[in-house]
């Protein structure tokens, strides 16, 4: 069976020649941290730096300092008002910096939270973001949870359609409009707001068949790959990016 899983899942080894990238989006790198927890700041900005990819920090807010909280009857989980109210004021920022004119083309950016954990396969993610087609407005680099089951489009893609995690995602600026109007319901987190909209398809929501990134456990997340749907793979990973074990089909267990 180990054997199985390292055929899924081949090493590879970051380019120590490959020329630095210093933008996996277009219009810049964010990623969302609070003040008070600098060293997971830090831990994101070491992980992705393997890589060439340099963030800007956007201060997140927590959930105490947020006066307009989620209106969920049945209450929402500590820490999301702040979360949702951070990625409300990004996508704002983000517009409000992005210079007059068309030029063309549709810019996008890249926007991750402070427990994402890039795998070993991030460096070839520009052949990946090559093939996309050109309709496409939110792109989650992995380690979604799918709710429902996601379409697989092809070898390399998929169409997101009931998947939650914000951890880690490529979003074109003339989206970012239409999330907003979204979010500032705050009828529900921000995750569940925008898998409410891949189901109603409000917007075009692609992944990848092979996941980027994984979200850092921290003793209660957990990933789920679209293998999932195949192979009942979930996998769980440690800080240092190491896989911690894999539970398949909630029977076996593998150190």
């Amino acid at each position: 069976m180990k054997k199985l899983i390292q055929r899924l899942f081949p090493a590879h080894q970051a380019d120590p020649g490959r020329p630095p990238r210093v933008l996996a989006g277009t219009c810049g790198n964010y990623c969302i941290s609070l003040p008070s927890q600098p060293e997971r700041l830090q831990q994101t900005r070491d992980q992705l730096s393997r890589y060439g990819i340099e963030i800007e920090h956007f201060a997140g807010i927590p959930s105490e300092d947020v006066p307009n909280k989620i209106t969920r009857k049945d209450g929402a989980p500590p820490g999301s008002h702040g979360s949702l109210q951070a990625f409300i004021n990004l996508f704002k920022h983000i517009i409000a910096s992005q210079p007059s004119g068309n030029s063309g083309l549709r810019p996008y950016v890249a926007v991750f939270e402070d427990d994402v954990i890039p795998l070993s396969n991030f460096g070839d993610i520009d052949s990946f973001i090559a093939r996309l087609p050109d309709d496409w407005d939110f792109v989650s680099l992995g380690g979604n949870y799918h709710y429902t089951s996601p379409e697989i489009l092809n070898k390399d893609l998929i169409r997101l359609k009931y998947a939650f995690n914000l951890h880690a995602q490529l979003i074109r600026v003339d989206f970012l409009p239409r999330l907003i109007e979204r979010l500032e319901t705050r009828a529900f987190e921000a995750d569940v707001i925008t898998a409410i909209m891949q189901d109603k398809r409000i917007g075009n929501w692609y992944g990848f068949t092979s996941d980027f990134v994984w979200q850092h456990a921290r003793g209660a997340f957990f990933n789920i790959s679209i293998w999932e749907h195949q192979l009942g793979l979930f996998h769980f990973a440690k800080g240092n990016g190491i896989v911690d074990h894999f539970l398949i089909k909630n029977v076996l267990r593998l150190p």
